[in-house]
């Protein structure tokens, strides 16, 4: 079993390149903690950590790590290059700070906090409400009357259907146009689409969407999700996967799929490169080439698989 989540009580420190590389652990709860050291986290796929009580983070802590919001009020330095290319930071709450140093936040295209040399720009932002459960009919109703009037999603009118970081899609919205959210400089945390039927090319390339939740939806043509920080798709009714549609997503878990009927151009292999959390994968009648996967590594994690190899079904590795 794949370790997702850990809990350590009376730890009041995280070594140098402690977790680094660590691509499986999502979850990490220290209430203790009190120092982070030199690349502890670094690279890794570390996404929810509590560092209030933390009062030192030395360089590189977080750097290329995939973690999404922090918040303390103790630190008041940030050091280089602290969280360099965190694509998928989205905010990094830290009012007491007064020294930035250089390249702390570089490259972190989606961070909604702004910064300069002195802290934060405004010291009074806080972290946004977080959503565990979704109520379709609430968060519908907070969309503008105009959202019920359109057919797509477009790139001219894609930012009205966002609702408290969820892209929410009234169900006169049949299909989300290419490149819509691609590299989006404004945080989506989930997707719910209740009469989707299309999701199109690079609609959600490189976003930090971690939920998506599409019933009727029937074809994610290439590169979807690719590179971006999906956990979790409810998707039942697809039938057509698109070639690297989910390429590099690092974080997702289990794909569920009974429906597919094609997946990649000549095989599944094509759309799940470099999946590399992926445990169970249910793909219907799609082929997958098992010999690519122990060549390359490219589910190194998988435990289940069903598909069609050949004329023949492949059930575990």
């Amino acid at each position: 079993k794949i370790l997702r989540s850990a809990y350590f009580k009376n730890v009041v420190e995280v070594k140098e390149k402690c977790f680094q590389n660590h691509k499986c652990l999502f979850r990490l709860q220290l209430p203790n903690l009190r120092i982070i050291q030199s690349m502890a986290f670094m690279y890794s796929a570390i996404q929810e950590l509590d560092i209030s009580k933390v009062y030192l983070i030395q360089v590189k802590a977080f750097l290329g790590s995939s973690i999404r919001q922090l918040k303390n009020d103790l630190i008041t330095v940030i050091p280089k290059q602290c969280f360099n290319c965190c694509y998928f930071l989205t905010y990094a709450v830290f009012p007491n700070v007064v020294k930035v140093e250089a390249r702390a936040f570089l490259d972190c295209d989606n961070l909604q906090t702004q910064y300069d040399v002195n802290g934060m720009v405004d010291k009074n932002m806080k972290l946004p409400k977080r959503h565990f459960k979704y109520n379709i009919s609430l968060l519908q109703n907070k969309l503008p009357i105009e959202a019920f009037q359109q057919k797509e999603v477009t790139q001219q009118n894609k930012l009205m259907f966002i609702v408290d970081q969820v892209l929410i899609l009234p169900n006169n919205i049949t299909k989300i146009q290419k490149f819509s959210y691609h590299r989006e400089n404004v945080a989506i945390n989930a997707i719910i689409g209740p009469n989707i039927r299309e999701i199109g090319e690079s609609a959600f390339a490189s976003s930090t969407v971690q939920f998506a939740y599409l019933p009727h939806c029937q074809k994610l043509t290439q590169r979807s999700f690719c590179y971006s920080q999906l956990i979790k798709i409810i998707a039942p009714k697809v039938q057509i996967i698109g070639a690297d549609a989910f390429t590099n997503c690092n974080l997702l878990q289990d794909c569920h799929f009974a429906n597919c009927i094609q997946a990649g151009e000549k095989e599944a292999n094509e759309a799940f490169a470099q999946c590399n959390c992926m445990c169970n994968l249910d793909l219907g009648k799609a082929k997958f080439n098992m010999q690519k996967i122990k060549a390359r590594h490219d589910l190194w994690s998988l435990k289940y698989i069903k598909g069609q190899l050949g004329d023949h079904e492949v059930k575990t590795i």
